[in-house]
């Protein structure tokens, strides 16, 4: 989806995942290949760029700047759990990609 992404491109995806609601989130982290049935639900052209939502993750500064007149307050930063490369999964082979998300392979592989 969206052709890989950089840090940035990877939290607008988050942002249009969140934008999808509670039901396909949960989905989608349970089982990734579940955001196939949502994009071919939508019968999606599948353009490249196409699944980022950067403006979700700035609604809470725009509706209390709105309601309040003032900036708000600087958020805390989300911390992640520190990682060692071996607890990572990340899988960047095509028929470990294909055998790991079948549904959301055949939607993109000809990206």
């Amino acid at each position: 989806m969206n052709g890989g992404c950089s840090d940035d491109g990877f939290e607008y995806f988050r942002g249009w995942l969140i934008a999808q609601g509670a039901t396909v989130f949960s989905q989608a982290v349970n089982d990734p290949d579940t955001l196939a049935d949502v994009i071919l639900s939508h019968q999606r052209d599948l353009p490249e760029g196409d699944f980022e939502c950067e403006e979700i993750l700035f609604l809470a500064q725009h509706v209390y700047h709105e309601k309040t007149g003032e900036e708000m307050p600087s958020p805390h930063r989300l911390k992640y759990p520190s990682l060692t490369r071996e607890e990572i999964h990340l899988i960047t082979d095509d028929v470990a990609v294909a055998q790991a998300c079948p549904k959301l392979w055949a939607c993109f592989s000809t990206l």
